[in-house]
């Protein structure tokens, strides 16, 4: 439990009677009383302990000004997830520019789907018969998939039918498992979109951006309508988007800067010794990595490198960078925790996450409540957010040896697609109301 105890600190104390206080004053400003509100402050935390805390946040808050003012209390919530999961560092990295309310909607929801995902998850399994190279969920939840035929696909999530079961069996005389042509009808656009292997795909809510072998960006409509294309010299092999500039990284060592509004990009700098692998930019610096081992970070405004980074093993081959908090995938398997300074510029290594993949780590996502890793050795992990984080959960390909090319996370949403052509999504149960 999350509650006060005997043992609590003066800090707690201060909490409590400032709580009773607004109890108090609430009741006799209002003139009314209620039984649940006559409780001591700290059996009404005990009983918000058993209800989860959205529940409390979003719904108890409304009752009276006296629960608002509870919910709204950022120690609460910061203690609960101590409480929950002692001896993890939570944060992974740590940082004042957090939303405790948030962080602890968000690890409960996130460890109450995956510990158990048979009861709040689908699953559905499309066979595509090609590997798929990159599957990418927009904010506006379209699921864009790029196929080694140079097919690229457009789907609305939630114009996909869904099995009822996660774990593969079928249930109510439905298969959980189709294949593409099935459900053909459903794409709100197909189209063989470049002349080579489609390898980078970004968005944001008005368009989409695909980059490939045939050495070219292309941005377009989400219903398949062409909007530009750019040259970039050598295959795309990962890009980025913000408001209007797009970046690209390529084979031949550059990094690209595109503007949507121009007919050609905007400027390009030869940025690693090998080629670029991927990328994450912020407001001020952009981030690349490549098979050189290096880490650049990159001046967006100039295209100067400015600092570098190396992590202990192998060479980056995927990153996610949400706040000041870096995950790293490696070719080797390992993950590695990094901490950013916005203002500087640098990364500073935290920790190496043990035991993580057999093989290349080929993609990695984060949200405040869980980790999701994907790799070669056909294994996809949840892992807790958290320093020395435990595995939530593994998910594997339909098939043994069926290596997980792509991956991604958003929206209570996750798809990954495998070298044999297998596009499985898992998202939460639709609850009859």
């Amino acid at each position: 439990m999350y509650g006060f105890n005997g043992k609590s600190t003066n800090l707690r104390l201060g909490k409590h009677l400032a709580l009773q206080h607004k109890m108090e004053d609430y009741q006799s400003s209002s003139g009314e009383s209620f039984p649940f509100l006559e409780l001591p402050p700290e059996l009404i935390l005990r009983v918000c302990d058993y209800l989860d805390s959205f529940t409390v946040i979003n719904i108890l808050s409304k009752v009276c000004l006296f629960l608002s003012d509870l919910a709204n209390d950022e120690l609460i919530w910061k203690t609960r997830i101590r409480k929950r999961w002692p001896r993890k560092r939570y944060p992974a990295v740590q940082t004042n520019n957090i939303d405790w309310k948030d962080a602890c909607i968000s690890r409960e929801s996130e460890y109450r789907k995956w510990a158990n995902p048979a009861e709040h998850m689908q699953r559905k399994d499309i066979h595509f018969g090609i590997c798929i190279d990159v599957a990418h969920i927009t904010k506006n939840d379209h699921l864009i998939i790029g196929l080694r035929n140079h097919t690229l696909y457009n789907f609305k999530i939630s114009d996909i039918p869904m099995a009822c079961s996660s774990d593969g069996v079928a249930q109510d005389g439905e298969n959980h498992s189709i294949y593409v042509n099935d459900i053909s009808s459903k794409t709100t656009f197909q189209k063989f979109a470049h002349e080579g292997w489609i390898w980078a795909i970004c968005s944001d809510e008005s368009k989409l951006c695909s980059g490939g072998w045939d050495a070219k960006i292309k941005l377009w409509e989400y219903s398949g309508e062409e909007i530009s294309s750019y040259k970039c010299g050598s295959a795309v092999l990962c890009s980025s988007m913000m408001g209007n500039e797009i970046l690209a990284g390529t084979f031949n060592k550059t990094l690209f800067k595109i503007d949507s509004r121009c007919k050609e990009p905007i400027a390009s700098q030869k940025i690693h010794a090998r080629a670029v692998l991927c990328m994450q930019q912020t407001k001020r610096w952009i981030i690349t990595s490549s098979e050189s081992k290096i880490i650049n970070i990159i001046d967006r405004n100039t295209l100067k490198t400015i600092n570098t980074a190396k992590i202990p093993a192998g060479y980056p081959g995927c990153m996610s960078l949400v706040g000041n908090t870096m995950y790293i995938g490696s070719n080797l398997g390992a993950i590695y925790i990094y901490s950013f300074d916005e203002q500087l510029g640098c990364l500073a290594y935290i920790e190496t996450i043990e035991n993580g993949h057999e093989k290349t780590v080929r993609s990695v996502r984060q949200t405040l409540g869980c980790i999701v890793t994907a790799s070669k050795d056909s294994m996809c992990k949840i892992w807790e957010p958290s320093g020395t984080p435990s595995v939530i959960h593994t998910l594997s390909s339909t098939k043994e040896k069926d290596e997980i090319c792509t991956m991604d996370y958003r929206n209570d949403k996750l798809v990954m697609g495998t070298g044999e052509g297998t596009l499985s999504l898992f998202r939460l149960k639709q609850t009859n109301t």
